[in-house]
């Protein structure tokens, strides 16, 4: 390359080029400046190039101000984006902080000038060009450190200024409503307006401006010593939130929307559905707008209908994750809503919602029902109540009806679908089977009695019944039995009899062919909000204090106290000398401060009530009331959690404060104390927190590290319930890897050893010590079966006897496994259930996929698994669901050793689990088991040894195989057997 490009001339400078003016020449050049006339735009550009005076900026400002008529600054131009980069480059850059802080007259009219005329298409991509640069390679300069500093500081002032210009410029909700304002009364063709939109649009909405935002807002934090408030333009929530009251302005800009309007909001809306943050634009531009204006609803639904099939789907899914999420529905079905007769209103209020926005077009009434019949749709993570309005929605039009009762009764008589799809989307599916036949029943009470009597209905209950999952079978016989007392309800009430089909669930599925709700109108819909919203308790502040009355004055008593001198021998006397003489206290050190006005006397006492601690959670403000708050959590949560019902009412208050809490002042322990209160939560109230805590981790509004202690929560908690805490608590606070002869003079200084110390990185990844540590323990047993086959015959060893006592000392104390009667339906379920909804509509895109949690998530999983314990019912079940989710994330577990090494984990608790019934796995799951082999052989063979994580993974391996290897060796005839038997 280097003979190529060979260069065809030099030249260099002459040393007269490269001498600095002087100063008098400098005052000279400032002097013309200073008196040039402004008669042209080359003038203008001139004095703006040549670092004038505030004075010389603001001729030039006016000079712009007198001559917009000609030139027309706002619209987009070669002349306007000439004098705009000016004005950023040079003005913003050298002024912008004497401007905003002098206050003088002179600055006002400069800042009031420049925000005017950056207010524009060429102002937004003005700064946002000059924030690239400023944030390119190279660019962002060192400033002189001062003796004392330890670093050097970055300078991030060009950058704070014009973010800051850039911020003030967008702030408001009329911003694209001027944008389109200038647009029209300029003097342009459709065709430039349309280009000049469009770049509008790619900036704002296609996510220019944030990403250049959120970079410059990291590079200001990273390199700043100061705790400041992130600019909302860098925020992606806040941004979002921005962008839809601006597109919520421009569509009523007018009394009537124009077809040219229409297709500009319409291109804007379709565009910011690719920041991410659809639900927030979805939100305010479609839900709030017609709650609170009734009136928009015509043009909600004409922009609705302007839109395209695909983008049509994505606004009506978001708008029903809308409304799940919204306060007025959020709670329905649990605490919110005790009247059935307010479920029923509240849901024929959300169904007169969808009728209103999507009106009777016949895809939005496709859409709907894909959403309510789809398998893998986002149905299977809604509440059950949101989707009767959305069956009561979809029931105006009976052949809709039928058409959705055809789709969900196939897929409940799918075999694979029964064999391998996840427990809580079966569960749906069968509510919405239900809910289709009390329609049917009351609309087309002849087809749905055909329908039962077809062979696709009998074949689908026939292979329900002969299902390996107890749970399937059990849906299969409540469907049989719930249609057939619909049908005949004089006759056999029951085809199936059993506890099973008799219990609560039980009866909560039968009574789904009677429900019948009634389409409601959008004013219950206000009635349902204020009212919800009038009952809620407020949160308690705190306990109030008690009010002492005042003690009664020498005035206002009328008794005479005669006095009497004791001496000092009767004094004594009267003392009871068994009482003990204590000492004077020692001083408090809180009150040995010189001057006495820094002396806190009103101490915050240690909160006594769940009301309590919640106001101190919440008071992040008052240092001293809020770490004691979180660090009394925990105890109090389980101190309070078997006594009367405050753990119970407000568990879901609790969680969500907890795994909200930010470290704000940086507290010792602070991850700790949080996750420990977590635990406490869940420990209490397994049977609510659990789904609850699914849920949060899937559809929550939290960060990666909050995920992860949900996670965490989850898997610690029910290994606690399973009897697992005493090993766990070590593992939590690092105390087990902490040496007993440790010397002082071998640790490394104070903070170093809080980032280097296993018992640090213990305490910080508490899952993920578990997980290591229960490897090590399930596969010491095969290396020492190994090693004992390697000495010899067993004729040839010594065996030694342990009197009765030792092994009595040895043995553990059986502790009943509560955790198996929840683990399935409560925790396990709803986390791979979720998981295969959430990948359905999200793919690859949600944050649950990166590598960090998705390791985690996939250990929680092999922990809820391995503490359910061997006699769990539905344990053929989860290892059906567990082990078809590990088989299908092999590919991506290729790219990552995180993910590797949980997917190794979860398939050797697999193998560990059924170890004392191996023919259970060669019988039922012959081909994931031959598939787990040959994939983890090449793993073996592919990972190389010599680092801690290599080894570790060989090691793994190397237990799934042996594992593996003794079923397939052992019960070679039924897995071969059971293969065929598949692939025929």
């Amino acid at each position: 390359m280097d003979e190529i490009l060979v260069p065809s001339r030099t030249r260099k400078k002459d040393a007269v080029d490269l001498k600095p003016l002087t100063p008098k020449a400098q005052a000279q050049d400032l002097q013309d400046t200073e008196d040039r006339i402004i008669d042209s735009l080359d003038d203008a550009c001139y004095v703006l190039d040549s670092k004038p005076l505030l004075e010389s900026v603001l001729k030039v400002l006016q000079w712009v101000q007198s001559n917009d008529t000609t030139y027309k600054w706002h619209v987009p131009s070669p002349k306007a984006a000439r004098i705009i980069a000016l004005l950023v480059n040079e003005v913003i850059t050298d002024y912008w902080t004497v401007i905003r802080e002098d206050d003088t007259a002179l600055s006002r009219k400069i800042r009031k000038l420049l925000l005017r005329y950056l207010k524009s298409i060429a102002g937004v991509g003005a700064l946002t060009q000059r924030l690239r640069m400023l944030l390119a390679p190279g660019q962002i300069q060192e400033t002189d450190a001062k003796p004392a500093s330890k670093a050097l500081q970055r300078d991030v002032r060009p950058i704070k200024d014009v973010l800051e210009v850039l911020e003030t410029i967008l702030e408001g909700k009329a911003f694209l409503r001027k944008i389109w304002t200038d647009l029209e009364t300029a003097d342009m063709k459709p065709m430039q307006r349309n280009l000049a939109w469009k770049e509008l649009v790619q900036s704002l909405a296609g996510g220019r401006v944030l990403s250049i935002a959120a970079e410059a807002v990291t590079q200001i934090q990273d390199t700043s010593s100061k705790v400041e408030q992130p600019s909302w333009v860098g925020d992606g929530t806040r941004y979002a939130h921005w962008l839809a009251e601006n597109i919520d302005a421009l569509i009523f800009l007018k009394t009537a929307i124009s077809e040219e309007i229409l297709q500009a909001v319409s291109n804007l809306l379709i565009k910011s559905m690719t920041l991410g943050y659809t639900n927030h634009v979805v939100k305010v531009v479609f839900f709030d707008s017609i709650v609170h204006n009734r009136g928009r609803m015509k043009t909600i639904r004409q922009l609705l209908h302007s839109l395209n099939s695909p983008n049509q789907r994505t606004i009506i899914f978001s708008i029903i994750q809308v409304i799940s999420e919204n306060e007025v529905t959020s709670n329905l079905g649990r605490h919110s809503l005790s009247d059935e007769q307010d479920k029923k209103k509240a849901i024929g209020a959300v169904a007169a919602l969808l009728t209103a926005l999507t009106g009777d077009k016949q895809v939005s009434k496709d859409v709907l029902s894909e959403w309510l019949t789809d398998s893998l749709g986002p149905s299977v993570g809604s509440e059950p109540l949101i989707r009767r309005a959305v069956l009561l929605y979809a029931a105006q039009d009976i052949d809709q009806i039928k058409k959705c009762w055809g789709k969900v009764l196939k897929n409940f008589g799918d075999s694979t679908f029964v064999k391998h799809a996840p427990l809580l989307r079966q569960e749906v599916n069968t509510e919405v089977l239900l809910l289709l036949a009390a329609y049917l029943h009351r609309q087309a009470p002849e087809f749905l009695a055909k329908s039962i009597k077809s062979s696709d209905y009998i074949n689908a209950i026939s292979i329900r019944i002969s299902a390996s999952s107890t749970r399937a079978r059990l849906l299969g016989m409540n469907v049989a039995n719930a249609l057939t007392n619909l049908q005949d309800p004089g006759g056999e009430k029951e085809i199936f009899k059993g506890e099973d089909v008799t219990g609560p669930d039980a009866e909560r599925l039968q009574s789904l062919v009677k429900t019948q709700d009634l389409m409601g109108s959008l004013e219950d819909l206000s009635t349902f909000k204020m009212t919800t919203a009038s009952t809620r308790k407020k949160p308690f502040e705190g306990t109030p204090q008690k009010t002492h009355n005042p003690k009664p004055t020498l005035a206002s008593s009328s008794k005479i106290v005669s006095i009497e001198e004791l001496s000092a021998s009767d004094s004594s006397e009267s003392f009871d000398s068994d009482l003990p003489t204590y000492a004077k206290p020692d001083t408090d050190p809180e009150d040995s401060d010189e001057d006495p006005t820094l002396i806190t006397r009103n101490k915050p006492h240690a909160p006594v009530y769940i009301r309590d601690l919640l106001a101190g959670l919440r008071d992040t403000e008052n240092y001293n009331r809020y770490t004691l708050a979180i660090t009394t959590a925990a105890s109090l949560i389980r101190r309070k959690a078997n006594f009367g019902t405050e753990v119970s009412e407000h568990a879901e208050d609790l969680a969500t404060q907890l795994t909200g809490l930010g470290d704000k002042y940086s507290m010792k322990d602070f991850e700790k104390l949080r996750l420990q209160g977590m635990i406490a939560v869940f420990v209490a109230r397994p049977e609510d927190m659990g789904p609850w805590f699914a849920k949060a981790y899937f559809s929550g509004d939290y960060s990666m590290g909050q995920r992860a202690s949900i996670l965490t929560t989850m898997s610690l908690g029910a290994r606690e319930i399973a009897g697992f805490k005493t090993e766990d608590e070590a593992t939590l606070t690092g105390a087990n890897l902490v040496e007993a002869n440790a010397f002082p003079s071998k640790r490394l200084p104070e903070k170093m050893h809080k980032i280097w110390s296993a018992a640090e990185e213990a305490a910080a990844q508490p899952v993920a010590q578990v997980t290591h540590r229960m490897e090590r323990m399930m596969i010491r047993p095969m290396a020492a079966d190994a090693a004992d086959k390697m000495i010899g015959p067993k004729a040839l060893k010594v065996r030694t006897f342990s009197s009765r006592m030792e092994v009595e000392k040895r043995r553990k104390k059986v502790i009943p496994n509560e955790l198996a009667k929840m683990v399935a339906d409560k925790m396990f379920f709803p986390l791979t259930g979720r998981w295969q909804a959430h990948l359905a509509s999200y793919g690859t895109r949600a944050s649950q996929t990166r590598p960090f949690l998705l390791s985690h998530f996939l250990r929680t999983l092999s922990l809820l698994l391995h503490a359910s314990g061997p006699s769990t019912l539905s344990l053929p079940q989860m290892t059906r669901e567990f082990w078809d989710l590990l088989l299908s994330l092999r590919a991506v577990a290729l790219s990552d050793v995180l993910v590797l090494e949980a997917l190794l984990f979860g398939f050797l608790t697999i193998l560990d689990l059924h170890a004392e019934r191996r023919q259970v796995i060669a019988e039922d799951f012959s081909r994931e088991l031959l598939e787990t082999q040959k994939w983890v052989q090449g793993v073996f063979e592919r990972t190389e040894g010599g680092s801690e994580e290599g080894e570790r993974v060989r090691m793994v391996c190397a237990g799934v195989l042996v594992g593996a290897g003794e079923v397939v060796e052992k019960y070679r005839s039924v897995v071969m057997g059971g293969l065929v038997a598949y692939e025929s």
